[in-house]
């Protein structure tokens, strides 16, 4: 019987369901201490100051050095490293009036990550005062909205800010540029740090960005009226520039709510209601107010299915576990679930499948499965069977599954004894140590997965973890780890739109800001490109390569099994995946295993 998706939900691995624990699905940054310097042939010169407000949009991505940082006698560039003094430090509120910026890099940068902004050292005179609702002269507000219950701290609980929030200390609002009042779960922590962290890096323009959280309810409840009903109440009670919306399901309810209120809207990595990502037509129907760290449904397909077309297709078969199989002309089978709970999932499978057959991938045979769950202890195991015994029975060599976390097709492949090659798209769920760690291993052995996870195999080589610990050196490293590496790219992206907009800080020279970041590979493995195509609302435009290997172990985790990175991490933009075969670069006790897991000692 199909379970609900509440039940469903929980049974997914902890790495998907613990949103108020923020873990980071799709993109892990770099060190700051660690990071090569760029050529300078290849460094973005550019200045983060937007055209004025009467210039129309840019129509493409373009280079920041035509915004005309030169012209402005008010905000200045940066200086060598040594001249600049240290940010200052203090309580809540530093940063509302910069003077100077602690850049680094050649040419300088607001901080190491070679994926952060240009440095702006200085900035006095006229920002423009109240320049949109959520603004004034001094202060941005931002709100944080996420759900209390399902998977954290406590446990399973529900929470209704309405009421005695009961077991769920936090649920309802707080001001984070007020000293803490009781507990600090669900991440609380990080987030005052992360709000000092970058009012201090980043350049504000004499403003002081001003964050609120807003815990709402077990996630596990939540449903569109809900959803709008907190929207409503979050916009009266804080009035705020932006929400950051790191909630599960229903969250569309709630950004159409925030948006129609002209608030800007930033989802977080992930959203469990559509983990593959939001179709374009979404974004577009909200223009300049609704942006994602993760890429769309369209640009994971197109990224997927590229690597398929250029690595798989045509190509003799490198690494099935049936020895049969090995250098035979790859037949390749499609694998999809007809889950009705996961509609994003079910466009990506279709994209996916077009694109892959119009580059003359031919699918020999095709099987679906019942849910997206994992473990499914069993359930929906008789179609999985099917979907196997089919496959085997058509010789088919090589799976492609566009995603979907399930264990019932490898538990059913490994009792009939078949072990195809699989390409995974990976979603953060199938594609995690956990999600592996399910699966049948002797058929998950021969997984290769296209991935957005980037390389942190080394936590003090995370920015997340860099920028925490320069803010609060006392902070716990496994705090960091667990819930400020979570939301920090939310707040990278945030921060970093505030400062390209400028100082007339609106959504329209937030779009201005975004869409003139030039459109360039990333140059390290712990850090994901970042850049906004013509009438793209989403950051992320890259991935790796990982197989599965079963004898390693996730730094972070205590099971078996690993995702080990080919090419030591290193990230490809569509259309640049090596002409080669897939496995080529896989090498056994070579490639790291990549730290995906949320279990800490």
């Amino acid at each position: 019987m199909q379970r609900p998706r509440s039940e469903r939900a929980r049974n997914l691995p902890p790495l998907l369901v613990t949103a108020v624990a923020m873990l980071a699905l799709l993109a892990v940054l770099p060190s700051a201490l660690n990071i090569p310097q760029t050529n300078p042939g290849e460094t973005l010169e550019y200045a983060p100051v937007p055209p004025d407000d009467e210039q129309p949009p840019a129509a493409t991505p373009g280079n920041f050095s035509s915004l005309g940082l030169g012209s402005s006698s008010s905000i200045g560039g940066a200086a060598p490293d040594d001249d600049l003094a240290p940010p200052p430090v203090g309580g809540p509120g530093v940063g509302r009036t910069p003077s100077t910026k602690r850049c680094v890099g050649t040419p300088p940068r607001q901080t190491a990550d070679p994926m952060s902004p240009p440095c702006v050292a200085h900035f006095s005179g006229d920002n423009g005062g109240t320049t949109y609702q959520g603004v004034t002269s001094d202060e941005v507000r931002v709100l944080i909205y996420i759900d209390t219950c399902g998977g954290g701290e406590d446990g399973d609980c529900t929470c209704d800010a309405s009421s005695d929030p009961g077991p769920c200390p936090n649920a309802g609002y707080h001001d984070l540029a007020e000293p803490p009042k009781g507990s600090q779960k669900y991440g609380m922590e990080s987030m005052r740090i992360y709000q000092r962290f970058f009012n201090e890096r980043f350049q504000t323009y004499g403003r002081f960005v001003h964050l609120f959280v807003f815990f709402s309810f077990d996630q596990a409840t939540a449903t569109p009226e809900r959803r709008r009903a907190d929207a409503a109440d979050n916009v009266k009670a804080i009035k705020p520039f932006a929400v950051v919306n790191l909630t599960l399901f229903a969250a569309a309810a709630y950004d159409e709510v925030m948006a129609s209120k002209g608030v800007v809207v930033f989802r977080g990595p992930l959203n469990l209601s559509s983990a593959v990502g939001i179709e374009e037509e979404y974004y577009r129907r909200y223009p300049k107010l609704i942006w994602s760290v993760g890429p769309s449904i369209e640009q994971r397909a197109r990224q997927y299915s590229d690597l398929v077309c250029s690595e798989v297709v045509n190509r003799p078969v490198t690494f099935a576990g049936d020895a049969t199989y090995q250098g035979r002309p790859r037949k390749l089978g499609y694998l999809t679930t007809n889950d009705p709970a996961w509609p994003s999932q079910h466009t990506f499978q279709r994209l996916v499948k077009q694109q892959i057959q119009a580059c003359g991938g031919v699918f020999a045979a095709e099987g679906t499965y019942a849910s997206i769950c994992g473990p499914c202890f069993g359930s929906g195991g008789e179609e999985a069977m099917n979907a196997a015994s089919q496959f085997k029975a058509s010789e088919i060599t090589t799976i492609i599954w566009p995603g979907g976390l399930n264990d019932t097709f490898t538990v059913a492949a490994s009792s009939v004894r078949y072990f195809p090659e699989i390409v995974l798209a990976g979603d953060g769920a199938s594609d995690s140590s956990p999600g592996g760690t399910v699966q049948s291993q002797d058929v998950w052995a021969n997984a290769i997965a296209a991935t957005g996870y980037v390389r942190a195999d080394v936590p003090g080589e995370r920015p997340c973890y860099q920028a925490a610990k320069e803010a609060d050196p006392e902070v716990g490293d496994r705090e960091v780890q667990l819930n400020g590496c979570g939301i920090y790219d939310s707040m990278l992206q945030l921060f970093t739109g505030i400062q390209v907009a400028g100082p007339k800080l609106n959504p329209a020279s937030l779009d201005k800001g975004y869409h003139a970041i030039p459109p360039l590979a990333s140059p390290d493995p712990r850090v994901p490109a970042c850049y906004y195509e013509p009438g793209d609302y989403t950051c992320i435009k890259d991935a790796s390569i990982g197989w599965w290997d079963p004898t390693g172990r996730d730094p972070a985790g205590n099971s078996p099994g690993c995702w080990r990175m080919m090419d030591d991490g290193k990230r490809y933009l569509r259309g640049t995946w090596p002409e080669r075969d897939l496995a080529a670069r896989k090498r056994a006790g070579v490639d790291i295993c990549n730290s995906q897991s949320p279990t800490l000692p």
